[in-house]
């Protein structure tokens, strides 16, 4: 099943929208200009009990608070998050995991110096019926 029709990345990329939207809304105040675009990355592996992504990319995408933009995956292992500007990066860069089973989702974001998250999900259903449910103290914030 490829990524654009398959319900399960679907709901990952709601998530990052919702983080779009969180993000855009505190820039627009006193914390300085929102990240002007995303980097996702699906990762190849995942540490849940830290709560982070590893291994090589899979994928990835440039989201700029409308479409998801295949981009062939970045050379390297860091990603450019550009200049600082108050407490965001000007690029934000998201990392998730689906287990091999289509579970649990290990889902990162990290927009600025201090403005990161990582969240385990449980895959509740499947299909239009499917959720995210965040696991309780399966996370990390900075």
């Amino acid at each position: 099943m490829a990524w654009q029709s398959d319900w399960l990345y679907q709901l990952i990329f709601d998530e990052v929208r919702r983080v779009w939207q969180r993000a855009s809304k505190e820039g627009a105040g006193q914390f300085g200009p929102a990240p002007t675009s995303f980097l996702i990355t699906e990762m190849s592996e995942a540490d849940w009990e830290t709560v982070r992504c590893g291994g090589a990319g899979h994928r990835q995408w440039i989201y700029q608070g409308s479409q998801f933009e295949p981009t062939p995956l970045a050379e390297g292992t860091e990603t450019d998050l550009g200049e600082r500007r108050g407490i965001f990066y000007e690029r934000g860069a998201v990392a998730f995991h689906i287990d091999s089973g289509r579970k649990r989702v290990l889902f990162t974001y990290n927009l600025g110096p201090r403005y990161g998250r990582g969240f385990v999900f449980e895959v509740i259903g499947q299909g239009a019926k499917g959720t995210l449910s965040p696991i309780g103290g399966t996370m990390w914030m900075s």
